[in-house]
């Protein structure tokens, strides 16, 4: 079980940190390494501290155990643009049973968000475009048979030629709105 949880820990995209009622690092993933830029030491003798991996990191832990609220933290790194979203979660009923610590990097979880948007507003697009295109070859239609009359005279003629000009115009720039 234990090297089946050491598996899982290791691949997780969430940051994660095993921390006892001291701070004192018990399990880090890899994608807590990465994110925080923690350079490891070969002296596993010597227990870690949270404040070694991260004075910030720390002191939002101090805080989170007086409260134990279950609200995400921000924080920032130093030399760090983005902020990291952590939350906290008591193992156990007691306060020396330890505490798991989840870390997100904002800047990637509003990359995803951009992409939702950016998603979305295309199949708008599409669906405008298709909305448009709908009712614009009904009217091209209509102006194709009407210059089709035996009766036309001249300029109705050139106002059939007009619908039929700008008919397509505005279908290019429909269809370039969708590129």
């Amino acid at each position: 079980m234990e090297q089946l949880t050491q598996f899982i820990m290791q691949r997780m995209q969430t940051a994660i940190i095993v921390v006892d009622y001291q701070a004192k690092v018990q399990l880090v993933n890899e994608t807590a390494i990465n994110l925080l830029n923690i350079k490891e030491t070969t002296d596993a003798n010597k227990p870690k501290h949270l404040y070694d991996y991260s004075p910030e990191l720390g002191d939002t832990f101090l805080s989170w155990q007086e409260t134990q609220d279950y609200q995400i933290h921000k924080i920032k790194q130093e030399n760090s643009v983005s902020d990291l979203n952590v939350k906290f979660a008591a193992l156990g009923a007691q306060s020396e049973s330890g505490t798991v610590i989840f870390i997100e990097d904002n800047a990637e979880l509003t990359q995803q968000a951009q992409q939702l948007k950016l998603a979305s507003l295309g199949r708008l697009t599409a669906s405008i475009a298709h909305e448009l295109r709908n009712p614009l070859a009904a009217i091209r239609h209509a102006g194709e048979l009407l210059g089709e009359s035996p009766t036309l005279e001249e300029t109705d003629k050139r106002l059939t030629e007009i619908i039929d000009k700008q008919s397509i115009r505005v279908n290019d720039i429909i269809g370039t709105v969708l590129i």
